[in-house]
């Protein structure tokens, strides 16, 4: 949801296959092709691959670009600069590297894959989040708006995964842990 990416019809035989994801989130299987690198261009980070699945997350409300490595491998670089294998952060499987946007440098960390591609599946997984980014989650899953009166809530962490259930019972699970009122 809330997702925007642009492709050409048929990428050229001599270059990289490269795509554009201008907003949002979107998973990846790419095809090994050696002769061929694929790459993801965002707002503020490249990542460059041979063959792999990964995710990568861009809204622009959000604090940082996260790409999330599967398996295979790829290569972060910044989206003004060429590849250069020896200046490119190389990811590892199970790894999640975020863009800091304002700082403008990379965290890497050790993640459960799953939380990251769970939408794929229609599921929404919360570990350790705060309310303030559930709401964002939430909005673009279920197509709403919300608004937040409580700004000390926003601040709170909470884990939750939701899979078939509707905002209405959403709202009512968070309603039981945390007494808000809603409309």
């Amino acid at each position: 949801a809330g997702s925007s990416f642009k492709y050409p019809e048929h990428f050229i035989d001599s270059g990289n296959r490269q795509v554009y994801l201008l907003e949002g989130e979107a998973y990846f299987e790419v095809a090994k092709d050696a002769r061929h690198p694929f790459v993801v261009n965002t707002n503020a980070v490249n990542v460059r691959v041979l063959g792999t699945e990964f995710n990568i997350s861009s809204y622009p409300e959000d604090a940082a670009i996260n790409t999330v490595l599967i398996e295979g491998a790829v290569s972060i670089y910044g989206n003004t600069k060429t590849y250069n294998k020896t200046a490119s952060l190389e990811l590892k499987p199970g790894y999640k590297a975020s863009w800091d946007k304002i700082k403008k440098n990379i965290i890497v960390e050790e993640v459960d894959t799953k939380n990251y591609t769970a939408w794929k599946n229609g599921e929404l997984i919360f570990k350790n989040t705060q309310f303030k980014n559930i709401i964002k989650k939430l909005e673009r899953h279920f197509n709403i708006s919300i608004i937040n009166n409580n700004a000390r809530l926003n601040e709170q962490y909470f884990d939750a995964k939701f899979d078939i259930e509707t905002i209405e019972q959403v709202l009512n699970a968070f309603n039981k842990s945390i007494k808000i009122q809603y409309t």
